[in-house]
């Protein structure tokens, strides 16, 4: 596992901070928060920029292309998770490194009630998601999105919108 795959990039010391956020404040109270414009447009830099001004709680995760597997993708998730709260995913982990493992639903449905365990507001970055093309990979994500608790949020940072029910979820 690449730790720095799990770390907040730095903002860089030239940055101009913005003093607002509120769209970005908004998303605390939604389920999703999207991010999405092309190369360059400085996504990662205003989500780092904003978490560091608001303090909350964010397990990030720098996807890459080998991030379509399945249960790299379920690995990355619970380590991400777990530098919010050291003991997430510990029994879903061990599932992941199992012979015989379960189905991605049943591991994504105990991550869900981990999640639960979680008693304050969250955040989940899933930077450059873009370069998720499983089909697979993104069903645990809409599930994990479906069924997410109130106090964890999910954010995709992203150069194309990804394929999920986006009008469901605006309204």
């Amino acid at each position: 596992m690449l730790a720095t795959k799990l770390h907040i990039p730095s903002r860089g010391v030239n940055l101009v901070h913005r003093p607002k956020f509120e769209k970005l404040n908004e998303g605390i109270h939604r389920k999703l928060i999207l991010i999405s414009a092309p190369a360059g447009f400085g996504k990662t830099t205003v989500l780092s920029d904003w978490i560091e001004q608001t303090k909350t709680p964010t397990a990030w995760y720098s996807i890459d292309k080998r991030d379509n597997d399945p249960t790299e993708f379920l690995n990355y998730f619970i380590a991400g998770i777990q530098n919010i709260k050291s003991d997430f995913g510990l029994k879903c982990r061990q599932l992941l490194d199992a012979p015989q493992k379960p189905n991605t639903e049943t591991i994504a449905g105990l991550l869900i009630n981990d999640a639960l365990q979680i008693e304050y507001d969250f955040l989940v970055v899933f930077d450059d998601f873009h370069l998720i093309e499983s089909t697979e990979v993104i069903d645990i994500f809409k599930f994990l999105l479906e069924h997410s608790p109130p106090q964890m949020h999910l954010v995709i940072s992203t150069r194309s919108d990804p394929t999920l029910p986006m009008a469901r979820l605006r309204s």
